[in-house]
C-alpha cells in the first residue's frame, strides 16, 4: 500500500494552493490567537486585580482600601512627584518638540510653569528630567482595560478575529 515516490498518500485530499494558503493562514490566526489569550490568561492569574476577588483579598486582608497609585512618577531633583497620564503625555510631547526645534531648556521651562503650575518653582528640574538631562526619569504604570464580549459568528470567529483573517 505504498505510494509511488513523489505522490500524495491516498488519505490525503487534493486541495487547490488557495485551499492550502487559506488553512495555512487560518492556522497561523489561530496560533496567533491562542498565544494572546494566553499571555492576558497569564498575566491575570500573575497579580492584576479580578472583580471576581472578595474585598478582603483586595484590602490585603487589613479592611482598609490601599491608597491608589499615581498614574505617572517623574524624578525631579531625585525625588518622586506624581502625575497624570495626561500632563506627562502633555509634558513629554512638549519637551520633545522643543528639542527636536532646538529650543533652549529655559523656552521648555516656561512652557513647564505654565502647563504645571504646581511644580512651576521646579520648572528647571523638570525640563532637565523630560529632556533625559536626568536620566532615567518618567515611569507611568496602566492596567490594561477589559474589551467587550463579542459573540461568535456563523464561521466560528468574533468580529475582532474575522477582521484579524
Amino acid at each position: 500500500m505504498s505510494s509511488p515516490k513523489g505522490s500524495r498518500a491516498s488519505w490525503l485530499p487534493e486541495v487547490s494552493p488557495t485551499v492550502a494558503r487559506r488553512r495555512a493562514a487560518f492556522f497561523v490566526v489561530c496560533t496567533i490567537a491562542v498565544l494572546s489569550v494566553s499571555v492576558w490568561v497569564v498575566s491575570v492569574l500573575a497579580g492584576f486585580p479580578s472583580a471576581n476577588l472578595p474585598a478582603q483579598a483586595e484590602t490585603g486582608g487589613t479592611g482598609q482600601v490601599p491608597e491608589p497609585q499615581p498614574d505617572c512618577l517623574l524624578q525631579v531633583a531625585g525625588s518622586p512627584v506624581a502625575l497624570s497620564f495626561e500632563l506627562a503625555r502633555t509634558l513629554t510631547d512638549e519637551a520633545g518638540r522643543d528639542q527636536n526645534s532646538a529650543q533652549t531648556d529655559a523656552f521648555t521651562a516656561a512652557k513647564v510653569r505654565a502647563l504645571w503650575p504646581a511644580e512651576a518653582a521646579q520648572a528647571d528640574a523638570v525640563t532637565a528630567s523630560l529632556r533625559g538631562l536626568a536620566g532615567p526619569a518618567l515611569s507611568c504604570t496602566a492596567v490594561p482595560g477589559t474589551g467587550p464580549v463579542q459573540t461568535l459568528g456563523a464561521d466560528g470567529l468574533t468580529p475582532r478575529a474575522e477582521a484579524v483573517w
